[in-house]
């Protein structure tokens, strides 16, 4: 496990804590106000608002992601690998909710967070959809039966077809019309 990662999993555990406190604590009715996505701060907040506010795609993942029993942590992924701008993995299930981490580069033009932000966002979603993925080894196996995956030395990354479109989708929203090239967006969902 790579130090950065070991670095990453008591803040992670820290927070999957908190949350679970704050939604056992609070009432049905609370339990559904609290936004299930959460970005780690203030840069991620407002380019998820510009997103909401020019993607239709974007706006839809996350209303879809609210509704459902799946809580998201929006980071900037300041060690990713090599050719990676963004990656989701999962961080565990507690208290009726299931919890994962995107991370994205905290650099670069908005268009191309926003689309790998959106292509994670649908991974989000996919993983909202199945109710079977509950941990590590169910994402990979799910992940296996709808996507495909590849090796990255002891990682193995998972993409779908769904979440490759919606990033070139939201890209094409928010780019709106200044570039006609629509790059493919380099990421996945993760399992070690």
């Amino acid at each position: 496990m790579p130090s950065s990662r070991r670095a990453l999993i008591p803040s992670l555990l820290t927070l999957v804590f908190l949350t679970t406190l704050l939604v056992s604590s609070a009432g049905a009715d609370d339990a559904e106000s609290i936004p299930h996505l959460r970005p780690l701060d203030r840069g991620l907040r407002e380019l998820i608002a510009i997103g909401v506010r020019d993607s239709p795609s974007f706006r839809a993942l996350v209303e879809r992601i609210n509704a459902s029993d799946v809580i998201v942590y929006v980071r900037c992924g300041r060690h990713l690998r090599p050719g990676v701008t963004g990656q989701m993995t999962f961080a565990g299930s507690s208290a009726g909710f299931r919890y994962i981490v995107v991370a994205i580069e905290p650099v670069g033009f908005p268009e191309r967070r926003l689309a790998t932000l959106g292509h994670e966002l649908r991974h989000a979603v996919e993983v909202a959809d199945t109710p079977s993925i509950v941990d590590v080894r169910s994402l990979g196996v799910a992940y296996g039966q709808m996507g495909r995956s590849s090796r990255l030395g002891v990682v193995t990354i998972f993409d779908t077809d769904a979440a490759i479109e919606t990033g070139v989708q939201v890209w094409r929203e928010v780019a709106g019309g200044k570039t006609t090239q629509v790059t493919q967006v380099a990421s996945g969902a993760e399992s070690e």
